[in-house]
């Protein structure tokens, strides 16, 4: 009896040792199944955090100088590793942040105009491989590298040049400015809109062709297309000029006689042949006419003859008494040209350095017409006109159909040409023009407060309401660098990249 209880007793501790065993062992695998599900969710996020990092500089390395590759890599890598650690949860990265153990390498490859990111670090490592005495790595690696896709994009540049473009955001003129301090909105807009450029590389491969259309209430053609309209006829000296009501209510339009044959040669200013909805129809077809006017400048007396001469690089004419302050024959036409749309990044380049915003005399009332901008900008992207702005070809090839068009608009205010009210809904209409033509439209404001009206109504003329998932529509922008992301931004959702690994 004694030794049948003692081997009963004894299975009955056996079985519980085998069943103490088999729990260690089912907790031992349990924790390790975590181990390795947990391993795999870090190593993820830092998948995804390099994904980002990769995505950056590769958008990045196509505005530097790739002419040393080591220069390049030293520049990316901080950055790289900024991103990294501004995408991890904030757990893993309080953790790589306090231990530093986080690890980039960048390969950059300026020819392809890609970034290779490879990262590897400890965001927490195992937790019940430590209890079972495990010797698994905590660090984790992820590798990210990407190839641009090739996209055909052509993007019109609507820049506002009205006079109000040569203040700062505090409202103070330029030549009121801090030295040293302060810049103004015309600089800051030139330098963003270069780095738009450079993010496109226009004139890199072929696939990007940018135009420039500065605008104030007027436009001017480039000098050879100015001497094309002219040689062809597509451009006519007109013999009259009605004038808009202008910003005073109280006055009509006004229709003036001009002298029977042109007083100086045209400087390619143009009149539009209807408002603001300029027609697609080739000049060749429907001419435009010159941009001459009339001595008067409205609601005066008709002078007897011009009476001209130079004043700062500004003509002042008065009439044969010289009394009365009359119009020079092309008044202010001296803004920056049109520049057709071209692959040639030097030429882009160097319009938008050159852009300066047009100055009036101080007895003159500047106007802002956008609808201008809009509308020009549509006609530089229309197939149809490529003959006209001096090409037989296309920047890009007209046989593609799946052509991105884009108009960039940027306004520092309200329209006031006309008043605010018609000029919003002349902009508008073009607008819609361009956007039933097949073009993409972005806004930008550059002001430091925008009001609610000016905000809707670039809303209602971006193609905001036709890409919900798109960023259209900037404004706000109260800092040089708010600007500068806005181009940025718009850059970004313009070039395609895709994940080679």
């Amino acid at each position: 009896m004694k030794i049948r209880a003692f081997f009963r007793d004894t299975r009955a501790v056996g079985t519980g040792l085998t069943a103490a065993a088999f729990t260690v062992m089912s907790l031992a695998g349990i924790g390790l199944v975590f181990d390795h599900n947990h391993l795999v969710y870090q190593r993820d996020l830092l998948k995804v955090a390099s994904d980002s990092a990769g995505v950056a500089l590769t958008e990045r390395i196509r505005g530097l100088d790739c002419s040393d590759e080591s220069a390049v890599t030293s520049t990316l890598t901080p950055v790289a590793r900024r991103y990294i650690l501004a995408n991890l949860p904030e757990r893993p990265r309080a953790k790589v942040a306090e231990e530093g153990n986080l690890t980039v390498n960048v390969t950059p490859n300026c020819a392809a105009g890609t970034v290779d990111v490879q990262a590897s670090a400890d965001l927490g490592g195992v937790v019940f491989g430590r209890w079972l005495g495990s010797n698994v790595n905590p660090r984790i690696e992820a590798k990210s590298g990407f190839e641009q896709v090739e996209r055909l994009v052509e993007v019109v540049l609507a820049i506002d040049i009205t006079p109000s473009m040569d203040l700062v955001f505090e409202g103070t003129q330029k030549n009121q400015m801090i030295k040293g301090h302060q810049q103004s909105m015309m600089e800051i807009v030139k330098r963003a809109a270069l780095d738009l450029v450079n993010t496109l590389n226009a004139g890199g491969d072929g696939s990007a062709a940018i135009g420039l259309v500065p605008w104030s209430y007027r436009v001017r053609l480039d000098s050879a297309a100015r001497t094309s309209w002219e040689t062809n006829g597509w451009a006519t000296y007109p013999t009259e000029r009605t004038y808009p009501k202008p910003y005073s209510l109280s006055r009509a339009s006004e229709t003036h006689t001009l002298p029977a044959t042109k007083p100086e040669a045209w400087q390619g200013c143009v009149d539009p042949r209807s408002t603001p909805d300029l027609s697609t129809t080739p000049p060749a077809q429907a001419p435009f006419t010159m941009g001459f006017y009339s001595s008067i400048m409205p609601g005066q007396n008709d002078p007897v003859s011009y009476q001209c001469y130079d004043d700062k690089e500004q003509k002042t004419c008065y009439s044969g008494d010289g009394n009365s302050k009359l119009r020079s024959p092309q008044f202010d036409c001296s803004s920056p040209p049109i520049i057709p749309l071209t692959t040639d990044t030097d030429e882009i380049r160097t319009a938008i350095d050159d852009l300066e915003s047009v100055e009036y005399p101080s007895d003159y009332w500047s106007a802002t017409y956008s609808a201008l901008g809009v509308a020009w900008g549509r006609l530089l992207l229309t197939p149809t006109w490529r003959s006209v702005w001096g090409d037989s070809t296309h920047p890009v090839d007209p046989a593609q159909t799946d052509i991105q068009k884009v108009l960039v608009l940027l306004t520092d205010g309200e329209d006031t040409h006309l008043d605010a009210n018609t000029g919003r809904r002349h902009r508008q209409q073009a607008c819609t023009a361009a956007k039933n033509a097949g073009i993409k439209i972005f806004t930008i404001a550059a002001m430091s407060s925008t009001s609610t009206n000016l905000e809707n109504s670039l809303t209602q003329c971006s193609s905001a309401a036709d890409d919900p998932d798109g960023t259209y529509v900037f404004v706000n922008n109260a800092t040089p660098e708010a600007l500068k992301d806005a181009f940025s931004s718009i850059g970004r959702q313009l070039i395609k990249f895709r994940r080679t690994y």
